[in-house]
C-alpha cells in the first residue's frame, strides 16, 4: 500500500482548523482507503492559538493528524521542511480553507500511481470553475501564467494553485535546486520538474476565492516575476544528469 502525506501549511488559522480538518479527515477516510494516508498541519510561526488547535486535532484523530511547528513563515519553507523529512511515497498539500474542491484529489493521487511525478490543480483549464475571484486577481493570474509559458515554455496552465501532489523521490531530486521559500516555491518546483523531463500534469478544479487571503499582490507579483527571470538566467535543471522521464 502506497503511503501518502497531506500537508496543510497554516499561519494564524485558529478558526479554520477545527472547522475544516474534520471535513478533510472524513473525506480521506471515505475516499483514500487504498492508501496509508496522514494529515500533517504545518504551523508557520503563528501568533494566535493555531498550535493549540493543532495539538487538539492530533488528539482527536490520533495517528492520522499531526503537527509540525516552525519558527518562521513562508509556504515554500513549510513544504520544504515537511517533504524533506517525510518518508511517504507521495506528498501533497492544500490550503486549510479547502478553497480547492477536494473531490478531485483521489484522482490526482491515482495519476501518481500511473506514473506522473507531479499533478497540480488548475483554475485556468476550460472545465475549471473559479468562484468569487475579483477581476484584478483574475487578470494577475492570467498574466502570470502567460509569462510562465512565454519565458519557460511550460505546458501547464496554473503553477501557483495551492493544490498539488508529488512523488516524493522526484521532489528530493530537485529540492536542492529550488531557491525560493515563499510563494514562488510552487512555480519554481513545477518549472524545474517539467524542464528536467519529469512527467507533470494539471487537472481542472472547482476553486472558491478566499477574500481573507494573506497574499499581497504587489510584493508577491514582483517576487514571482523576478523568480521567473532568475530561472531563465540560471536554468538549474541543467545540473541534473540522469533525470527520470
Amino acid at each position: 500500500m502506497k503511503t501518502l502525506e497531506i500537508n496543510i501549511p497554516v499561519y494564524n488559522e485558529e478558526l479554520d482548523l477545527p472547522e475544516n480538518i474534520p471535513i478533510l479527515y472524513t473525506f480521506c477516510t471515505q475516499s483514500l482507503s487504498d492508501y496509508d494516508w496522514k494529515i500533517v498541519i504545518i504551523d508557520n510561526a503563528s501568533k494566535d492559538a493555531t498550535w493549540q488547535k493543532v495539538e487538539e486535532l492530533s488528539k482527536q484523530f490520533p495517528g492520522k493528524v499531526s503537527g509540525l511547528h516552525l519558527d518562521r513563515k513562508g509556504r515554500g519553507w513549510a513544504l520544504r521542511q515537511a517533504w524533506t523529512k517525510s518518508q511517504a511515497d507521495y506528498v501533497s498539500y492544500m490550503d486549510v480553507d479547502l478553497a480547492s474542491d477536494i473531490n478531485v484529489f483521489p484522482s490526482m493521487i491515482k495519476m501518481l500511481d500511473e506514473g506522473y511525478d507531479l499533478v497540480t490543480g488548475s483554475r485556468n483549464l476550460p472545465r475549471s470553475n473559479v468562484i468569487g475571484r475579483t477581476f484584478l486577481r483574475e487578470l494577475m493570474s492570467k498574466t502570470y501564467i502567460t509569462l510562465v509559458k512565454l519565458i519557460h515554455g511550460t505546458k501547464l496552465s496554473d503553477t501557483q494553485c495551492g493544490f498539488k501532489a508529488v512523488r516524493r523521490l522526484a521532489f528530493v531530486i530537485i529540492e536542492p535546486l529550488i531557491e525560493n521559500n515563499l510563494w514562488f516555491f510552487d512555480s519554481e518546483m513545477v518549472i524545474i520538474l517539467e524542464r528536467a523531463g519529469f512527467k507533470v500534469a494539471d487537472v481542472p478544479i472547482k476553486w472558491v476565492d478566499d477574500r481573507h487571503t494573506t497574499v499581497k499582490i504587489a510584493n508577491d507579483s514582483w517576487e514571482e516575476f523576478s523568480g521567473l527571470l532568475r530561472l531563465f538566467r540560471d536554468r538549474p535543471w541543467k545540473k541534473l544528469s540522469n533525470q527520470p522521464k
